[in-house]
């Protein structure tokens, strides 16, 4: 399919593709380009998000055979969600300086690279296989909302140290109820929004 018109639409600003196969190229070129939403695209290689150097938004439904590690370029990203793409490996996160991170819908189970993000004032990792959080106790940025609802997590220790943490989201996981009652009341005395 011929996109190359795109590129001549000077005012561009935002673009959604659903269930169509992507030009990269033609997409490079559109230079207001700000916001990039792709549902089921046939599109592999994702190293062009990068190379759209005004982009600040990506966002990704339904790709499970798209290769997110060549995120790890697009730098000048702030917003990026990623939805149902059976992602597991989240290490293309390294070296980039999110202020809003969604990975809802996948397969990850190891989030320490979210320990090298620079700042993130918003996490929201809903239905994965999470079980490990201990990288909220080690995290030198701001983190306000947290949502983690639908993961495997026992040990909510990481949390309870953490008090940057105003909205906590942290339903359907494998929390004891004694667990469940501390978190509570962490968070209602230091008048924090909580979900449990």
């Amino acid at each position: 399919m011929d996109w190359d018109w795109l590129a001549g639409l000077n005012g561009l600003t935002d673009i959604r593709f659903e269930n169509v196969p992507i030009n990269t190229d033609t997409l490079v070129k559109c230079k207001r380009l700000v916001e990039l939403t792709l549902i089921n695209c046939s599109v592999n290689d994702l190293s062009f998000v990068g190379h759209i150097k005004g982009l600040d938004t990506f966002i990704a439904f339904d790709m499970p055979h798209c290769d997110f590690s060549k995120l790890n370029n697009a730098s000048q990203l702030d917003t990026l969600c990623l939805f149902n793409s059976s992602i597991s490996d989240i290490q293309f996160l390294s070296g980039l300086s999110l202020g809003f991170l969604q990975l809802e819908d996948n397969a990850i189970k190891n989030i320490n690279v979210l320990e090298e993000m620079t700042s993130c004032d918003t996490i929201l990792l809903d239905n994965n296989m999470i079980e490990d959080i201990s990288v909220f106790s080690r995290i030198k940025y701001h983190c306000s909302e947290l949502s983690i609802t639908d993961n495997r997590i026992q040990d909510i220790s990481a949390i309870l140290a953490e008090d940057t943490i105003s909205s906590l989201y942290i339903q359907r996981n494998r929390l004891s109820k004694r667990d469940k009652k501390k978190l509570l009341n962490e968070f209602e005395q230091h008048r924090r929004w909580i979900e449990v």
